[in-house]
C-alpha cells in the first residue's frame, strides 16, 4: 500500500473510533443531564432564583462527588478497551510506512512498547485526572458561579443543557473530550511509535504526510508541501509553528514533535526518513 494510502488509512482508524465513542457517550449526556437537573432541584430557592444561604452552600460543596459519580467509571473503562483493536491496527500500518519509505522491518516490540504507555495515559485522561479537568471543574465553576449570585433556577439549567448536549452543531463537554482523547491517544501513538524506530535506526530527517483540506493549520500545509523536514531545518520550523501558526501543543520540541506534530487533533504524519530533501 502507498505511503499516501497507509497515512489515509491512519487517519479513518483514528477518525472512526472518535466517531463511535462520542455517539456512544451522546447517550450518556441525556442520563447525565436528567440527574444533574435532579441535583439542582435540591438548592434553595425563592422567586425562581436560588438562595446563596448557608443550606445552598453546604450542597454546592458536594458537587464534585455527585458529579464524579453521575457518570459509571465502568463505561470510561470500557471505552478505553475498544480503542485496543484501533492501536494494533495503526501500529501495522506504521511498520508499513517504514518498509514503504525505507526498506525497514520493524520488530513487534517497536509497536508494542508505546502502546502500553499511551493505554496507561488514555486510561488517565478519560477516567482520573482529564475527566476532572475537562468537565468536572468546568460545570463545577458554572454552578457556584450561578448559585453565588442567586441566578434564575431556569437561566442556570440552560446554561448546564448547553455544556452537557451542546449547541448550535457544538457537541456537550463529555462528546467533545472523549473524541479528543481518542484522537489525540491513537494520532500520538503512532508519533511515539516513528519516534522509537527513528532512535533505533537512526533516522535524523521527517516526511510530513497528509491531506490538505480548508482548516488544515498554516504550519502543517507549510510542512506538508517542504515533503521532507531535517533535523538542521526542524528547530527553525517550530519557532516559526509557535509564532505564525497556531493550535501547537505548549512545550512541544524537537524531541517530542513527531509525537506532537502540528498539534492538538493533528492527523498528519510525520515519518522518519533516511532520505534527504
Amino acid at each position: 500500500m502507498p505511503l499516501s494510502e497507509l497515512v489515509a488509512d491512519n487517519a479513518r482508524i483514528s477518525d472512526r473510533a472518535a466517531a463511535e465513542l462520542e455517539a456512544r457517550f451522546a447517550g450518556l449526556e441525556r442520563e447525565l443531564e436528567k440527574r444533574l437537573l435532579a441535583y439542582l432541584r435540591r438548592f434553595s430557592t425563592r422567586g425562581g432564583r436560588f438562595n446563596n444561604d448557608k443550606a445552598s452552600r453546604e450542597i454546592l460543596l458536594q458537587v464534585k462527588r455527585v458529579l464524579a459519580s453521575i457518570v459509571e467509571q465502568e463505561k470510561l473503562r470500557e471505552a478505553v478497551r475498544d480503542l485496543l483493536p484501533e492501536f494494533d491496527r495503526i501500529g501495522e500500518n506504521v511498520a508499513f510506512m517504514h518498509g514503504e519509505e525505507s526498506g525497514l522491518v520493524i520488530p513487534k516490540a517497536f509497536i508494542n512498547e508505546p502502546k502500553l504507555r499511551i493505554i496507561d495515559l488514555t486510561t488517565d485522561n478519560l477516567i482520573t485526572s482529564g475527566y476532572d479537568a475537562r468537565f468536572v471543574q468546568p460545570v463545577k465553576k458554572a454552578l457556584f458561579q450561578h448559585v453565588s449570585v442567586g441566578a434564575e433556577v431556569l437561566e442556570t439549567e440552560r446554561a448546564l443543557r448547553v455544556m452537557i448536549r451542546g449547541a448550535e452543531g457544538r457537541a456537550g463537554l463529555l462528546t467533545q473530550y472523549v473524541g479528543q482523547v481518542a484522537r489525540d491517544s491513537l494520532n500520538q501513538y503512532e508519533g511515539q511509535v516513528h519516534e522509537a524506530i527513528a532512535q533505533e535506526f537512526g533516522l535524523t530527517n521527517t516526511r510530513y504526510v497528509g491531506n490538505i483540506i480548508g482548516t488544515t493549520r498554516w504550519q502543517c500545509r507549510r510542512w506538508v508541501k517542504m515533503g521532507i523536514i531535517t533535523a538542521e531545518q526542524l528547530p527553525r520550523e517550530l519557532s516559526l509553528a509557535f509564532s505564525r501558526g497556531r493550535g501547537m501543543i505548549p512545550g512541544t520540541t524537537v524531541s517530542t514533535w513527531r509525537v506532537n506534530r502540528g498539534g492538538y487533533n493533528c492527523m498528519h504524519s510525520a515519518i522518519p526518513t533516511k532520505r534527504e530533501p
